[in-house]
């Protein structure tokens, strides 16, 4: 089958497109980011806030988390070790907080306004806990 990533950059993740897209059902199957230093301070800015796009364009937090958790781990043939909390598994979590409230995404071109958007809070990773700047 097709796999869609989002592959979030400054110039190749539109709302209007992404909005006609999911509307006839093709969501993609992975979000990621080209996150450089072009495109960190706008439109990009970090995986969460890509997140926060394709969540405000409508689809589930549930499976938006999927696209950036499960769905990666399982397109690079490491569902067994990577992208899921299970026993075996290397336990990096990336922690979020749901900030509700109006907020402006960018895609670079269109601002959406949302209701709600995800802000990182920190992550545990290899045993050490980093806050998120």
């Amino acid at each position: 089958g097709v796999m869609l990533d989002v592959g979030h950059s400054g110039t190749d993740f539109r709302f209007a497109t992404a909005r006609k897209l999911f509307d006839q059902g093709f969501l993609p199957t992975t979000i990621s980011t080209d996150l450089n230093i072009f495109n960190v301070d706008h439109p990009v800015i970090s995986l969460p806030e890509t997140m926060s796009k394709v969540w405000a364009l409508g689809v589930p937090l549930s499976e938006v988390i999927a696209m950036a958790t499960t769905n990666p781990a399982r397109v690079v043939h490491r569902e067994d070790q990577l992208g899921s909390l299970a026993d075996g598994r290397e336990a990096d979590i990336s922690v979020l907080r749901i900030v509700e409230g109006e907020s402006l995404l960018s895609d670079g071109l269109e601002v959406l306004k949302a209701a709600r958007r995800l802000v990182p809070i920190g992550c545990a990773r290899a045993g050490a806990w980093i806050a998120a700047a």
